[in-house]
């Protein structure tokens, strides 16, 4: 038998630190390495300091879903919305403004990561004992 309690919380936990490192990397790295991944210069850094705040409070909305599946599901509903937005937002962003390459693959992990979650998920419900009855 699986115990899909634990592997739904290791996977909270490892998007959940992937989110901080996004948004530390975001906050802190030279804006000459946006430039080599093909982004256009950056002069301001609110912006990509406003999305790295963001990534690490999602990072803290993942770390609080993984502390009790039951208690905070509400959370893990939330991350799971958060990563299948995330792919669509890029992969539009990709198709119809820019084709950069890091935004591709930036929109497929958040999907795989969004849908390995629901597969998680989805399981784990399944053997909640209030989602067994008929």
């Amino acid at each position: 038998m699986r115990n899909w309690t634990v592997w739904l919380k290791t996977w909270l936990v490892l998007i959940s630190l992937h989110s901080f490192v996004v948004g530390i990397c975001l906050m802190f790295i030279p804006t000459a390495l946006f430039e080599q991944f093909g982004f256009a210069a950056i002069g301001e850094r609110f912006f990509p300091a406003q999305g790295g705040i963001f990534h690490i409070i999602m990072a803290a909305v993942y770390l609080f879903g993984s502390r009790n599946p039951v208690r905070f599901e509400s959370l893990i509903l939330l991350a799971i919305g958060a990563k299948l937005t995330a792919l669509l937002f890029l992969l539009c962003y990709f198709l119809l403004v820019d084709q950069l390459v890091v935004v591709l693959l930036s929109g497929v992990g958040d999907g795989i990561m969004g849908l390995i979650l629901w597969l998680l998920w989805h399981n784990w419900s399944a053997t909640q004992p209030e989602r067994n009855v008929s």
